[in-house]
Parts: C-alpha cells; structure tokens; sequence
C-alpha cells in the first residue's frame, strides 16, 4: 500500500508540475503577445503623428504656392487694368 501510496504522490506531483509549467508557458506566450501588441500601438501613434506632420508640411506649402499663385493674378490683374485704362485713352483721344 505504501507503494501505491508514492506511486499516486508521484503521479500528482507530476500532474502539479505539468500544470504549472504549462500555467508558465501560457502566462509568457500572454505576456509576449501583449507586448507585441503595445509595441504595434506605439508604432502606430508614431506613424499617426508622422502623418500628421506631413500633411501639416503640405498644408504649408500649399498655402505658399497659393500666396504666390494670387500674387501673380493680382499683378497681372493689375497690369490687364492698366492696358484697358490706357487703350480706353488712346480710343477716347481718337474720338475727339
């Protein structure tokens, strides 16, 4: 009896120590998936933050080019009027 006894005692203790190490693997295979997870999150804050940026910078340079584009419409605006003020003279002079 006293053999069956250690042999049932084994038998436990090897169950226990089964559990628990598959217990461990599974805590560091969670463990591991989770900082996969934090690390994927990160990584896309920092893709979201470098977006933001770019589109920022294009933002900028549109407003430039736009500050540049009506620049140019309001000079030649301005020289277009200065053409027919000057036609308008000459063809009233001629009227006379």
């Amino acid at each position: 009896m006293a053999e069956a006894e250690k042999a049932l005692a084994s038998v436990k203790k090897r169950a226990v120590t089964y559990q628990e190490e598959k217990r461990r693997k599974s805590a560091a295979k969670l463990a591991q998936q989770l900082k996969t997870v934090i690390e994927l999150v990160e990584k896309r804050k920092q893709i979201e933050n470098k977006m933001l940026q770019v589109v920022a910078d294009v933002h900028a340079s549109m407003q430039e080019v736009e500050e540049m584009m009506l620049a140019g419409y309001k000079g030649r605006h301005k020289e277009a009027k200065q053409t027919l003020n000057a036609l308008g003279a000459k063809v009233h002079q001629r009227k006379e």
